[in-house]
């Protein structure tokens, strides 16, 4: 009875007898979104819906499955497979050709997708503790929120997933919030942040070394009970039951702190997920999506309403974006609902730069940056001194820059910004001598290597291109073949000169 007890708490699952009215559209100047299919699923009741490529995945609570839905045309989206798991799925995530379900028994199931016509469960990871609420991933690590440690406290378990198929949970982090009180996990850089819904609150964890994550802040927000969480660069959206959208500066997590409240129409949010410059919120008691406009997040606004069933049954609970159209899970109707929404403006894509900087030195903005589609991006490089600075685009040297910019952004781009200290002195680099360096990476302790320091470039100089490693190692060489001529030459001649 407990658990579905905090089902209803935490995903708005009650049904009242009567509904609130609204319209269709919430006087949005970019037009309605539409309801365009409704699938009919095998379970009964859904709360987790996740979309990769052609395919969405809707977990059933009640019977233990995962429908696997054929979206490659998503007005006419079909269940092509049923996937059979050993818990009871209440979140998903996806990471390559991986799909990990939290189970209400405190496990987590892992599916092997790469052929999602017969996807099946390969593996079972057992976590500390009951109730595993909902999933994050960040790289070769999961993170799930755990609504019952133990019999005092909640907890956020790590699963190193490496190896799927030997998945195992590394660490488990006590969290200092109300016993079964945790509703929701998102990552952001170096922190994972856990929704308490009944403190109001959401905790900071340190995971910057998986094995040894631990809670190093509180953020408290104003009002109502936060449900769910979502984040983007440096901001959280939190959806609470008081029909809000929470906005979070986490641009500083130790003093990260609410900045914005979006009130929304729909009532009793369950679940929040956010594509391009959009927030969705599903709406579990009036059978509603919310979509929220965060291009400024400090301005965001709710732009649209959208109701997907007439018949106002329906409860969803979580809700999945890919392109144009959102897929919403739902517990009443034993459906998936799948909304047209590209009559508001058109949603740029989006590419992600990945800088990292060695040691004696930073890069700005630090961590993975997420830039729309056509845009420009500068990193700022400072190194300390007396290092000196190299960096390396997607691959290639660029040369000693303190700035670099990616133009009219269409791919993702790595940026890696590396120092190296001068050995040799006296002024060498300036007059085009050759000088031995140590280099000092992100993963590798400083050593000596014999690579000639470039002479200084000035990049900023309108027409001035930096030359690259290669051209800078052909200089050095010409000028060493030069110098030793010239000793060849005088030794030569002093030779001569013994001789008369």
């Amino acid at each position: 009875m407990k658990k579905h007890i905090f089902f209803v708490i935490v995903l708005g699952l009650i049904m009242g007898f009567f509904y609130p009215s609204f319209s269709l559209a919430v006087g949005s100047p970019y037009g309605c979104p539409a309801l365009v299919s409704t699938v009919t699923l095998t379970g009964s009741h859904s709360y987790s819906v996740v979309v990769s490529g052609n395919y969405a995945y809707v977990a059933d609570y009640t019977n233990s499955s995962i429908d696997v839905v054929d979206i490659s045309t998503p007005a006419s989206a079909s269940v092509v497979h049923t996937i059979s798991l050993s818990g009871q799925p209440v979140s998903q995530v996806i990471s390559g050709n991986y799909l990990y379900a939290s189970n209400w028994n405190g496990t987590v199931s892992v599916v092997d997708i790469s052929t999602p016509s017969s996807a099946s469960e390969i593996h079972t990871v057992t976590l500390t503790g009951n109730n595993a609420v909902s999933v994050a991933v960040n790289g070769n690590y999961l993170y799930v929120d755990m609504n019952d440690k133990g019999s005092t406290s909640d907890g956020l378990s790590v699963v190193d997933i490496t190896t799927p198929s030997s998945a195992s949970e590394i660490a488990s982090v006590t969290l200092t919030g109300t016993y079964n009180s945790t509703v929701s996990v998102a990552i952001s850089s170096n922190y994972a942040y856990v929704a308490n819904l009944n403190d109001n609150t959401i905790s900071v964890v340190n995971i910057s070394t998986p094995a040894s994550a631990s809670e190093v802040h509180t953020i408290s927000l104003s009002s109502g009970n936060v449900v769910w969480l979502t984040a983007l660069n440096s901001y959280l959206y939190a959806s609470s039951t008081d029909s809000t959208l929470h906005v979070v500066d986490i641009s500083t997590p130790l003093s990260a702190s609410e900045v914005r409240i979006v009130s929304l129409t729909g009532s009793n949010p369950t679940f929040d997920t956010v594509s391009g410059h959009y927030v969705f919120v599903a709406n579990s008691n009036d059978s509603s999506l919310s979509i929220v406009n965060i291009s400024n997040p400090l301005s965001a606004s709710e732009v649209a309403l959208v109701n997907v069933d007439p018949t106002f049954y329906a409860s969803p609970s979580s809700v999945a974006v890919s392109g144009s159209h959102a897929y919403i899970a739902d517990t009443s109707t034993n459906n998936m609902f799948v909304v047209d929404f590209s009559c508001l403006v058109a949603i740029p894509a989006t590419h992600t730069l990945t800088p990292t900087a060695g040691k004696n030195g930073s890069i700005s903005p630090a961590g993975a940056t997420t830039v729309d589609d056509g845009v420009n991006q500068t990193f700022v490089i400072s190194a300390n001194a007396p290092y000196t600075t190299n960096v390396i685009v997607d691959g290639a040297s660029q040369g000693p820059l303190t700035t670099y910019t990616f133009a009219n952004v269409t791919t993702d781009h790595t940026i890696i910004a590396d120092f190296s200290l001068v050995l040799g002195g006296g002024g060498g680099a300036s007059s085009g001598a050759p000088t031995f360096t140590t280099s000092s990476t992100s993963d590798s302790s400083s050593q000596a290597v014999e690579t000639p320091t470039p002479p200084p470039t000035t990049p900023s100089t309108p027409g001035v291109v930096a030359p690259t490693r290669a051209e800078v190692i052909t200089q050095i060489k010409q000028q060493l073949v030069a110098l030793i001529t010239q000793l060849i030459q005088i030794l030569t001649e002093e030779a001569a000169a013994m001789g008369r």
